[in-house]
């Protein structure tokens, strides 16, 4: 995405803008994808953080690697760091490996136990549906939720349509899987693809429990019992912001059971020859935009214009001018 290498700001620069943004409150988010990406950078800014006393509440993405380095955890804490929001995506080993995080179980747990060690409160990210989950992968999920004591968790239904670019522009998910009832329903919150190993209606099902367990009543009374305050005010409004989206998971839940109908054997498993049959007859629920042909359902490149100059936004390196559309 970037050719010419990750791109940072002034430190000065980030620091006047951190001043102008104190008059509008204390709460605070850095949008990086990864705070401490360059960490000699991130240390240098975390030192002028820190002697400018901004008193924010800050919250930053970051990787598992980040509680590897005690002098950066430290660093943030001092600068006012609070809460680090984390993509694990996954317990299942298996699927890690498909989503090529490039980390372990073993290191996930690890890292959790660091930054709670340092006093930050973790919000983990998790995707689900992938062709390596199962009912169990979610149960599993759930419990490591609650066992590791996250204060917040999210979980997103894999959405495995946009053609990669590493991957010859090849979607995560076979187009023929895909189901595309509009963009309205592909925010996050709803199972867009026909799941390898359980069906539609149950992964959106599984995931309507995941957030009633995370977001309970049961959790804000725990928080309030050991007087962590903060994780009961934060549990008890997001179990409130809940119920509206999950009105909408469940409207849409018969929409997706008069689609899988047939489609899965009595295990639960997919049966992909049906789905095959049923999209040639067909496709309109799926999306198409990155098909070839309709006979080629293993493959989907992108048949879509690519700027004819190179440029920091959307060109991949390997592509030049020669190859615009």
């Amino acid at each position: 995405m970037f050719p010419g290498g990750y791109r940072n700001r002034d430190v000065e620069s980030v620091i006047r803008d951190l001043r102008d943004k104190r008059q509008y409150g204390r709460e605070l988010m850095f949008v990086d994808n990864e705070f401490a990406a360059l960490r000699p950078y991130t240390k240098k800014l975390l030192r002028r953080m820190i002697e400018e006393e901004f008193g924010f509440d800050i919250a930053v993405f970051a990787r598992v690697e980040v509680a590897k380095d005690d002098e950066l955890l430290s660093l943030m804490r001092q600068a006012g760091i609070s809460y680090i929001y984390q993509g694990y995506e996954s317990v299942q080993p298996e699927t890690l490996k498909v989503y090529n995080k490039r980390q372990s179980l073993g290191q996930i747990i690890a890292a959790v136990e660091k930054l709670h060690a340092y006093g930050f409160r973790i919000w983990g990210s998790f995707v689900l549906g992938a062709d390596t989950d199962t009912l169990e992968t979610i149960r599993c999920t759930i419990h490591f939720v609650l066992e590791q004591k996250l204060s917040k968790a999210f979980f997103w239904p894999i959405w495995g349509h946009y053609p990669e670019p590493r991957k010859g522009y090849q979607t995560i998910i076979p187009w023929y899987r895909s189901i595309f009832r509009g963009w309205g329903y592909c925010d996050g919150h709803f199972v867009t693809h026909f799941p390898l190993h359980m069906r539609p209606s149950q992964l959106q099902r599984a995931l309507i429990d995941c957030y009633r367990t995370t977001y309970s009543l049961t959790r804000v009374i725990q928080a309030l019992k050991g007087h962590d305050f903060a994780d009961a005010k934060g549990i008890a409004l997001f179990m409130y912001q809940w119920r509206s989206i999950e009105k909408g998971t469940r409207a849409y839940m018969p929409f997706l059971e008069e689609l899988e109908a047939g489609l899965y054997d009595p295990e639960g498993d997919l049966r992909e020859d049906l789905l095959v049959q049923r999209v040639k007859k067909d496709p309109r629920w799926t999306i198409q935009v990155g098909s070839c042909t309709i006979e080629d359902f293993r493959s989907s490149p992108l048949k879509l214009p690519i700027p004819g100059k190179r440029n920091i936004t959307c060109v991949p390196a390997e592509l030049g001018p020669s190859q615009a559309i």
